[in-house]
């Protein structure tokens, strides 16, 4: 999570709660959270539009690459 630990998200909460008061504090957490989750949505909705066709084909095994590229003498591989 971003290169976060536990320790200093702790000491975060601990300083908002101090600087904002609980129930301030407890919002703006809220409010955060849930922009956090709009953000993810809106990224999953995005990546998912741009690549459909990824999922679609199935890849291409090696070996019909191979038939379909020519050797060096110029005949298709085989």
């Amino acid at each position: 999570m971003m290169g976060i630990g536990f320790l200093e998200l702790l000491v975060i909460a601990l300083v908002s709660i101090i600087v904002l008061g609980p129930a301030k504090a407890i919002d703006m957490a809220r409010g955060a959270g849930k922009i956090m989750g709009e953000v993810r949505r809106s990224f999953s909705d995005l990546s998912s539009t741009l690549e459909p066709s990824k999922w679609d084909e199935a890849p291409e095994s090696r070996d019909d690459r191979q038939k379909k590229e020519p050797d060096a003498d110029g005949k298709a591989g085989g």
